[in-house]
């Protein structure tokens, strides 16, 4: 009879484990861009989180070079067949095998008069409220402090993003659907 009882506990925590895992994934903007710093403390370029039904991924724009790690996800509903087979990381170019020629050509500076408008979150930016609305901004525009400059979408929300100086756009530095990263500069601007 003492041999039963455990195994009407494990079943328990069996069944609050499950239920744990069914439960939806929650992460602010707050979370993610904390996400966003940890990685780049650690020199982590890809980050997949997964959990009951929702997943979250982020990917930095700048490779680390690192050994690349394999974690195995573990499902609870579904039968495992086979373990995908590993695929040998790709050899990266030694210096010496690179001609000092093929270095790309510098992209001409901007002013130093001009001052960027950086990325308040992680998420895809848009240019326009609409796919078939004229965009917020273009080249060349006056804004003022509260001058709406794009949309971040993040999480399923609209976020926008204002000006918060008055000026002339100077430069859009990404392009409409494009994800962005936390600090990422979005627009040069020249202040007035």
């Amino acid at each position: 009879m003492a041999g039963t009882a455990p195994k009407k506990s494990s079943a328990k925590t069996t069944e609050a484990a499950a239920g744990a895992e069914d439960a939806p994934l929650t992460l602010s903007v707050d979370d993610i861009q904390k996400l966003f710093e940890l990685m780049k403390a650690n020199d982590i370029s890809e980050l997949d989180l997964e959990h009951g039904g929702t997943r979250v991924r982020i990917v930095s724009k700048q490779p680390v070079a690192a050994v690349p790690v394999a974690v195995p996800v573990a499902q609870a509903a579904a039968p495992v067949a086979a373990a995908p087979a590993l695929v040998p990381p790709v050899p990266l170019p030694t210096p010496a095998a690179e001609a000092p020629a093929a270095a790309p050509p510098a992209e001409p500076s901007a002013p130093a008069n001009t001052k960027p408008i950086n990325s308040p979150m992680v998420g895809t930016f848009y240019r326009a409220p609409a796919p078939d609305a004229d965009p917020f901004v273009r080249v060349g525009d006056h804004v003022k402090e509260d001058t709406v400059l794009c949309i971040i979408e993040a999480m399923k929300m609209f976020n926008e993003i204002k000006a918060e100086m008055r000026g002339r756009i100077y430069k859009i530095l990404v392009e409409n659907g494009q994800p962005v990263e936390y600090g990422q500069p979005l627009f040069l601007v020249e202040p007035e």
